[in-house]
């Protein structure tokens, strides 16, 4: 089973549809997209599958799925709304990228039966339509001004020394996971102890570091399970594990199930 990835016509504009519109490909099956995608639901109903997890689609709620996350939206009928697709370099403003909610891959929703924050979101959708005429600049302008307004109410931001030092690290995981399996690997990158590294992810994600690292892996590797194209071997290598039993040991411990009967899973559920 190969999972498609899906890209937009262009890099240069931001994509504003309902989500009744034709879309160009099989929305039913399980896909991914190389772009940010904000759905926002006046009506919910149905079941929005990412990364492995489904959640229930509420009432007035808006979801943020990543680039190259694992997704499948099942709605109901009576369901409605719109939705946002954008390139992460139309993400302009710095500030945006120190709140928690650009790196919350285990939780898609930036809130759900506000329907204040709904109507915001809906009096944007109009402002783009407005300026859709003028240029792709203001374009920009009102994404950014949106993600802040969406965001800055409910989410903690990294403005904080050691906030900046967690920032850094969650930057440092998702480029380097795959070479960086230890967490004095990362200490030593961003110049502090593992012990204070510990003392910042613990205070603002509740988590370890070498949890959330086995985590990122963990999830990647479910992502190229996925992939018909790459044997167990190669997948495990991929992700930087110098042997297959390094790999299959890794995989038992966190799922109880060896690399290959995992991927059966897995296939057999989005099949």
């Amino acid at each position: 089973m190969n999972t498609p990835s899906h890209d937009l016509n262009s890099h240069s504009t931001i994509t504003i549809e309902s989500l009744d519109y034709v879309n160009p490909y099989d929305f039913t099956a399980v896909h991914r997209h190389n772009y940010f995608e904000l759905i926002c639901f006046e009506k919910g109903g149905g079941i929005q599958l990412v990364d492995f997890n489904e959640y229930p689609i509420k009432d007035y709620s808006a979801y943020l799925v990543h680039p190259n996350q694992i997704h499948l939206l099942t709605r109901e009928v009576r369901s409605k709304g719109f939705l946002f697709q954008f390139y992460p370099e139309q993400i302009i403003s710095s500030e945006i990228s120190s709140y928690t909610a650009f790196y919350d891959l285990e939780n898609p929703a930036f809130f759900e039966g506000d329907e204040h924050l709904f109507s915001m979101l809906n009096s944007y959708k109009r402002l783009f339509e407005l300026e859709s005429r003028k240029s792709k600049k203001s374009d920009f302008y009102l994404l950014n001004s949106m993600l802040l307004d969406l965001i800055r109410p409910a989410q903690v931001n990294f403005k904080s020394d050691s906030g900046k030092t967690t920032y850094r690290f969650k930057e440092l995981l998702e480029s380097e996971y795959k070479g960086f399996h230890k967490v004095s690997q990362y200490a030593d990158a961003l110049n502090v102890s593992s012990k204070n590294l510990h003392a910042l992810t613990n205070k603002h994600f509740g988590s370890s570091p070498l949890k959330m690292i086995h985590n990122r892996l963990f999830l990647e590797a479910k992502r190229l399970l996925l992939f018909q194209s790459l044997s167990i071997k190669e997948i495990g290598y991929e992700l930087g594990f110098l042997d297959a039993s390094s790999f299959s040991n890794f995989i038992k411990s966190k799922s109880g199930s060896s690399p290959s009967a995992l991927q059966r899973e897995i296939r057999k559920i989005h099949e």
